[in-house]
């Protein structure tokens, strides 16, 4: 009886998982090539330039797992280039959904997994990265993926045969550029579980093996430096600005990589209607529910270690590199979640035996999340295409693709 059980509820799972899977894909392609319009916006074109060729991506291999992806899309697919463009992050944006229901799961059970889920998938800021055919997608990617095999390196048992996994995922974020000091940040931090997985092989051929991966993840990265202005090519991959701001440029670009969360976002028509926040009223409470749930937490790793991605997401959004605030977004819906979780965990330990209260506490988050994912989703599929600034920005970048060259990109 409870094999069969225990059979059935994976098949539950299994069920639910692809039903998620398959309401995500068809938001995310839903119009795919004409939504707002049928061209192109200044960042699709520069991305277009970097991926027209081989020799082009290679040469430039920044953003190498986008810019590669829609090279080989467009010469094994029929469709057109917004087409293209566009479907390469609509597949980086299926995997980032998954990445997140992962550790939302590890981080908070099944219940706020999927409450969190539903915030992600009909987010507008992931809508807009993950249809659009510029490189964005990959700074919005960038956390999930950071964070996802971080915890699976930890919790695993094995974790001489995770190792592998961990050092493939951290060289493709080498590719992103401002990430090396995450990558970096995230080697020390898990620094006793690498040693313990190394330990596991204590033979010499996995460890020249995995030191070969290493190496070969890194051929087009070096590549780069023999093709490009060094000093150019260096600083834009450390997310570094090419000139310095002043340190008031600073200060207000770092005010406004904060008050883009829940007051003021910067106008970027291509990308967010107007100056709309990131997150509506009730998700902006859930965020704060949420820190400070993780300052109560503080001494724990992992309240220290979303501190410190973020403070140094701020820290390179400020200085005005080629890091965007794409990068921070899912940090704040993985804290709002953690909010959810901290106040349905209030509420059902104030009625742990009363069914009625448990069902509307958790009732009324749940048509509350209803009711933002609604406004999110009406946010982008009608009042964003019909912007008069919408307009404008696709259309600029038709006139920037007819006398664009590489010296734009990026």
């Amino acid at each position: 009886m409870r094999r069969k059980k225990a059979k059935s509820l994976s098949w539950r799972k299994w069920l639910v998982i692809g039903a998620a899977m398959l309401v995500v894909a068809l938001l995310l392609t839903y119009r795919l090539d004409s939504l707002p319009g049928n061209g192109l916006s200044a960042p699709e074109l520069r991305a277009a330039q970097h991926s027209r060729s081989w020799h082009a991506v290679v040469d430039n291999p920044l953003f190498l797992p986008v810019t590669g992806l829609q090279r080989v899309l467009d010469i094994v697919t029929p469709f057109t280039l917004v087409t293209t463009l566009r479907l390469t992050s609509v597949i980086f944006g299926l995997g980032t959904f998954s990445l997140v229901a992962y550790v939302l799961m590890k981080w908070y059970g099944p219940r706020t997994a999927i409450f969190g889920c539903l915030t992600v998938a009909t987010s507008a800021w992931f809508l807009h990265v993950a249809r659009s055919g510029g490189v964005e997608i990959a700074y919005f990617a960038a956390f999930p993926l950071l964070l996802a095999s971080h915890v699976w390196l930890d919790r695993t048992e094995h974790p001489s045969r995770v190792l592998p996994v961990w050092l493939v995922a951290m060289g493709v974020l080498l590719y992103i550029p401002g990430l090396v000091w995450f990558v970096v940040l995230n080697a020390i931090w898990q620094r006793q579980s690498i040693q313990d997985a190394l330990d596991d092989w204590y033979e010499l051929w996995p460890r020249l093996g995995l030191a070969f991966v290493g190496v070969f993840l890194l051929i087009p990265l070096v590549w780069g430096v023999f093709q490009n202005p060094i000093l150019h090519y260096s600083a834009t991959w450390m997310g570094l600005p090419t000139a310095w701001p002043g340190i008031m440029s600073i200060l207000h670009s770092a005010s406004q990589s904060l008050l883009f969360v829940s007051l003021w976002t910067p106008s970027n028509p291509a990308l967010w209607l107007a100056h709309l926040p990131v997150l509506d009223v009730f998700l902006s409470m859930m965020l704060v529910a949420g820190i400070y749930f993780y300052v109560l937490h503080r001494s724990a790793n992992r309240s220290k270690l979303l501190l410190a991605s973020f403070g140094l997401g701020v820290v390179l959004v400020a200085i005005q590199g080629v890091v965007t605030r794409s990068l921070l977004v899912p940090l704040l819906y993985l804290v709002a979640a953690g909010g959810i979780a901290y106040i349905l965990h209030l509420w059902l330990r104030i009625f742990p035996r009363n069914p009625l209260a448990r069902t509307l506490g958790i009732g009324l988050v749940l048509l509350a999340l209803v009711i933002s994912s609604a406004y999110s989703l009406r946010q982008y599929f009608i009042a964003w295409p019909h912007h008069p600034d919408t307009a404008q920005a696709f259309h600029a970048g038709s006139r920037l693709g007819k006398n664009s060259d590489d010296s734009l990109l990026y």
